[in-house]
């Protein structure tokens, strides 16, 4: 969690005034609360923990390519599920796509400030046509996109409010924001959340409850692919239900027991519906793999 600069290639993650946009999403994400001052982050219990990666800097807070593929990279060797890049380019790089595309994590991304049609004129990474990327638009409190929000019926997933948001900035400060680089903290620590409460839950799962679960409006039909705003309140309940339906659920598998080496695994393939039965021999006529297939696997 102490993370690396990337920028600078030192262990010095805060560099001022510079560092205020990333702050400002990290309190969004993960403020304390009910310690009387200032505001309150999405995942304030402590549960999900922020590490801190500078890849872009200097008064514009600009970069190279490369040291974000460096940022993405130590992200993923040191444990991080859900990597939050408030950030966007025109130009499209191949070895960021590659990054993304072979990293495990969970990408949200800002669609970007532009008020244009990224299905025409894309944003970078937020265009980059993964399933491990979720694509995020400023909505304002009246339910419509901000002007300044990129959007795009196939490039742009969901809408999340972004638009004079308050958080936390440097110097022991705090400040309104607006953009799309303070929607995506949001769905980042939404995302989070849903992950931290149901471990059951992988990460694809996460990213299709927040799609499913999101609230239709009639003004984003056509300007994002879901047409709809983030509703955490709906995704945590669908979570509620799913982990209630399956924390009972037990192998019925008699040769395996929780001492054995492939026990979890195992275990992943039974709750996820890849492998059912009820002993060595015995399998459902659905079975998704027999035993042995499944064993080749592992």
């Amino acid at each position: 969690v102490s993370g690396w600069n990337f920028y600078s290639n030192n262990n010095s993650i805060y560099a001022g005034s510079e560092d205020s946009h990333g702050t400002h999403g990290a309190g969004s994400i993960a403020a304390a609360s009910d310690n009387g001052t200032g505001i309150s982050g999405i995942v304030s219990d402590g549960s999900v923990k922020i590490m801190v990666l500078k890849a872009l800097g200097g008064k514009d807070g600009v970069g190279t390519t490369a040291s974000v593929i460096k940022a993405i990279r130590y992200a993923q060797a040191n444990g991080a599920n859900i990597c939050n890049l408030s950030m966007g380019t025109s130009g499209y790089d191949r070895a960021l796509r590659q990054v993304i595309a072979e990293s495990d994590m969970l990408f949200v991304v800002s669609a970007g400030n532009d008020g244009v049609n990224t299905d025409e004129k894309a944003s970078y990474p937020a265009c980059f046509d993964l399933d491990n990327i979720i694509s995020v638009a400023n909505l304002q409190p009246d339910g419509t996109l901000c002007a300044s929000s990129n959007y795009g019926a196939r490039s742009v997933d969901i809408a999340v409010p972004g638009t004079y948001i308050l958080s936390l900035t440097s110097g022991d400060s705090y400040s309104y924001m607006t953009g799309t680089s303070m929607s995506a903290p949001i769905l980042s620590a939404s995302a989070a959340m849903l992950y931290s409460y149901c471990d059951s839950l992988t990460l694809s799962d996460v990213k299709a409850i927040l799609m499913q679960t999101a609230s239709p409006l009639n003004q984003l039909n056509g300007k994002v692919l879901s047409g709809s705003m983030l509703d955490l309140g709906s995704a945590m309940r669908y979570a509620a239900q799913y982990k209630a339906e399956n924390q009972n659920r037990t192998l019925p598998f008699d040769d395996i027991s929780e001492q054995d080496s492939s026990y979890e695994a195992v275990k992943y393939l039974y709750e996820n519906n890849i492998m059912v039965g009820t002993s060595r021999t015995a399998f459902s006529p659905n079975a998704g793999l027999n035993r042995a297939m499944a064993v080749t696997l592992l």
